[in-house]
């Protein structure tokens, strides 16, 4: 009986023992729950003997080195997020997976990385990747639920974000994803209740802010909007999209000179949806300011062709055919025939474009010259032309608009 028991106190002593082992390996993959499940099992047990207890892993300068070195690209990866080089904040975690395969924190923000780049078979290998190292984490259903999300199965995704939340409650990114999610489905009563979650898990949190000024949008109250668009321009206030979409609201509430303060300081700051000048020359064209919207889309359709971007962009089209008619009226009909060329490479605009060559060719026919008012600008000059504005990020003064 009493070699019974020895050799069961035994097998108990290498079970704690195998525990603390896995423990420790845990630890080092970044599996908290099951540093946590380990952890209680372990203390059930006996304790064991001094001389039984494994010693202490050794921190040696490489080991503290690697950890350094992840601790730093975590640091780098969100500095990045928060700018708008993407690319490189990808490159980042990439590498960070390289040397820990098994890390699960932070993941789900690099899952929203890469739903924002569209990468649809690297965020399913992530999904996959991290059900197969912890299913039960909070980070894991966010990655799965911005895979269901990509591929618009909107119910799943926002089941996936409710696991997460029962998980975590005061999972920030969970909760203002699942307010994505129900813009998605149409609900907007539980989106608002969505972001109002996330802004009392956190005020500062500015995606909130402008979901909610996003919900109110559709909803068709402006003044609302307008409110939690200020609060999200509040917290990033060099944010081109904030700025747009404060532009839009002052649109609508008919404040055109707060708008076009909002759309030109969204272009100072780096618009990085290239809508701004587009808005902007759009409210010069329907206050009747011509020259303005005018150089408003001479300096789109530069940007655009400076940059390399492909001529079949949305607008490029609708720019080029105002420029058109714009130098036609100021007789200036180089620049117009030039402009009317360019339109014959898009379909929208191809027949306007052929009858403004029409209407130029008529006008040399009858012998009337060209303008030589070299104060117009020219849509195909260098960028270095002194018409050009140069971009200088200006105070923005908006009014106190509050519902």
């Amino acid at each position: 009986m009493a070699a019974t028991r020895s050799s069961e106190f035994g097998d108990l002593v290498q079970i704690k023992k195998q525990l603390i082992s896995i423990i420790a390996q845990c630890k080092e993959r970044g599996l908290v729950h099951s540093v946590k499940w380990a952890s209680e099992l372990a203390f059930s047990l006996d304790a064991l003997p001094l001389n039984e207890i494994p010693p202490a892993p050794e921190l040696t300068e490489v080991s503290l080195e690697s950890k350094t070195k992840k601790g730093l690209n975590c640091f780098f990866m969100i500095c990045f997020i928060l700018s708008p080089d993407i690319d490189q904040a990808l490159y980042l975690f990439n590498e960070l997976r390289e040397q820990d395969p098994f890390r699960i924190e932070n993941m789900d923000t690099f899952s929203n990385l890469l739903y924002v780049r569209s990468m649809k078979p690297e965020l399913s290998y992530l999904a996959h990747n991290l059900v197969e190292i912890d299913k039960y984490r909070v980070e894991t259903c966010c990655v799965i639920g911005n895979y269901y999300s990509l591929r618009s199965q909107h119910e799943k995704a926002a089941l996936y974000f409710q696991r997460a939340l029962k998980l975590n409650p005061r999972c920030l990114g969970a909760w203002t994803l699942m307010g994505h999610e129900y813009m998605e489905m149409k609900n907007t009563s539980a989106a608002i209740q969505a972001y109002r979650h996330a802004i009392e898990v956190n005020k500062r949190d500015y995606r909130a802010w402008y979901g909610l000024g996003q919900t109110y949008e559709i909803l068709k109250m402006p003044f609302y909007s307008l409110y939690y668009y200020r609060k999200a321009h509040h917290l990033r206030p060099n944010d081109s999209r904030m700025l747009v979409a404060l532009g839009e609201c002052y649109e609508k509430l008919s404040q055109q000179v707060e708008a076009k303060k909002c759309y030109w300081r969204a272009y100072s700051v780096g618009d990085v949806e290239r809508m701004a000048l587009l808005k902007l020359a759009k409210l010069h064209e329907q206050l009747n300011e011509s020259d303005d919207a005018a150089q408003c889309y001479i300096i789109y359709i530069q940007d655009i062709f400076s940059c390399g971007e492909q001529l079949e962009h949305a607008e490029v089209s609708t720019a080029l055919r105002y420029l058109g008619q714009y130098y036609f009226k100021n007789k200036l009909y180089d620049e117009a025939s030039l402009c009317a060329q360019r339109c014959c490479d898009y379909n929208d605009a191809r027949e306007e474009g052929k009858a403004l060559l029409r209407q130029i060719s008529a006008v040399r026919e009858q012998g009337e010259p060209s303008s030589t008012d070299l104060s117009l600008p020219c849509v195909f000059n260098p960028l270095i032309n002194t018409t050009t504005p140069v971009r200088r990020a200006s105070p923005l003064h908006l009014s106190s608009v509050t519902p």
